[in-house]
């Protein structure tokens, strides 16, 4: 069924998105949409967080456009910082869209797991973002 050998991994990690003493959880698989941006642009997020405000296709590409006068003269999208400070207050427009309910506060978490004897048990849990809504 597959092309090529899956890889094992002893550990898995997600997210866990909390706000307003609930956990954001949408378990139908129509509505996969709503969750869906939640998980693709923490990651997202967390990967230009850890590079100053580059994703990884800018960090692949800025080596090699370096090279042409245009892109070294002109600030084009290679170059281009993106502001990840205002992902939290976006998130949580985005969450009461959703949830149709007033967001006080939310709280991201990145937990690894680990399976041990077909048992998935939590290794770590650490608290990622943290903000409140006035």
């Amino acid at each position: 069924m597959y092309s090529y050998t899956l890889p094992t991994t002893e550990e898995v990690s997600f997210y866990v998105l909390e706000y307003n003493n609930k956990e954001f959880n949408i378990p139908e698989i129509w509505n996969h949409h709503k969750r869906m941006l939640f998980y693709y642009t923490i990651e997202h997020h967390q990967y230009i967080y850890r590079n100053n405000g580059y994703d990884r296709f800018q960090l692949k590409l800025i080596p090699h456009l370096s090279k042409i006068e245009f892109f070294k003269k002109n600030s084009l999208y290679p170059y281009k910082y993106q502001n990840h400070k205002n992902y939290a207050k976006w998130l949580i427009s985005y969450l009461e869209d959703v949830t149709q309910q007033k967001i006080r506060y939310l709280k991201i978490y990145r937990v690894v797991a680990i399976y041990e004897k077909c048992i998935l048990k939590v290794k770590n849990k650490e608290q990622i973002i943290h903000y409140a809504n006035n």
